[in-house]
């Protein structure tokens, strides 16, 4: 139990110090934290699980039109291979394994920006598609097949608001 509140606080100091210097990579945070703390601890490990453990939105955006694309999700080990390779990189919940977006389809995603939210927990790329489908449905975006919802908007159906 102990140890369960020690890697708690750990990874609350690491959130911090991440936030503190405007990076958004929790890895960076964790380094920070252990540069001020002090040498290597056992403690690390179980740290950096936590860390991959971590699935953060993604949303990706058409670059030049700011068309919405999908929504993903990433952990650390994506965020990594985004930012080293510049192509996205998404966690796959349903295989529980690492995705590069178009590694089977060739539909690839050239990473051109990468956009923080105000809470830290979501991010936008801003990206160029490659092969022209985003979705796994070979459409362009993910967002296509479902269409407008007959929602309540205000007083007014949707269908209402656009009459």
């Amino acid at each position: 139990m102990k140890k369960r509140r020690i890697v708690s606080l750990l990874l609350a100091a690491a959130i911090l110090a991440a936030a503190l210097t405007g990076c958004a990579n929790l890895r960076v945070g964790l380094m920070l934290l252990q540069h001020a703390t002090g040498p290597y601890d056992p403690m690390d490990q179980v740290m950096e699980d936590r860390l991959n453990a971590i699935l953060e939105a993604a949303v990706a955006q058409d670059a030049a039109t700011g068309e919405v694309l999908m929504l993903a999700w990433m952990n650390q080990q994506a965020w990594e291979a985004t930012l080293a390779t510049g192509e996205a990189h998404y966690w796959s919940r349903s295989r529980q394994k690492l995705w590069h977006k178009g590694e089977s389809s060739g539909n690839v995603q050239v990473v051109k920006a990468i956009r923080l939210d105000c809470d830290s927990d979501a991010v936008v790329l801003e990206i160029e598609q490659i092969g022209g489908a985003a979705c796994h449905t070979g459409k362009r975006s993910c967002f296509e097949e479902g269409g407008p919802l007959p929602v309540v908007v205000g007083n007014r159906t949707a269908e209402q608001e656009n009459a």
